[in-house]
């Protein structure tokens, strides 16, 4: 696999529904061998080090301890934009999408997970496979 070729199979693991590369910032999911989502963990920039850290601090500056989907939502309203919710196959989990890019926002609603409304992830536009996110 040319992700674990990139980063070392020391960042895979099984998955209840197929396996998870996950890299820091960004994950990949996996099934039957085929990457079915990949996003950003955006409850993670702010406990980025290194080069990449440095390099995104640098660029977009200090990153806040949560981003909010209301605030997420209001940005990409500004810009044209709108989500739409999403049915999610996890509880304690709502999932949002932008249906022109196909894109995917997973946010809490279970406060044992996170704050309710606290995106967890952003997602590329190849990430819907039932039961796996």
């Amino acid at each position: 696999m040319d992700v674990e070729a990139a980063f070392g199979s020391g960042h895979t693991w099984p998955a209840p529904s197929g396996s998870l590369t996950d890299t820091g910032l960004v994950e990949f999911g996996w099934w039957d061998g085929q990457v079915t989502y990949f996003g950003a963990q955006t409850h993670r920039l702010r406990f980025l080090r290194g080069n990449a850290g440095r390099a995104l601090v640098s660029r977009y500056g200090r990153f806040r301890k949560r981003l909010l989907l209301r605030d997420l939502d209001l940005a990409v309203r500004a810009r044209g934009f709108q989500l739409e919710p999403r049915g999610s196959v996890n509880d304690g989990y709502a999932e949002y999408w932008q249906p022109s890019t196909g894109m995917g926002v997973i946010a809490a609603t279970d406060p044992e997970v996170a704050s309710p409304g606290t995106v967890l992830k952003m997602l590329g536009p190849t990430w819907r496979t039932p039961g796996i996110w």
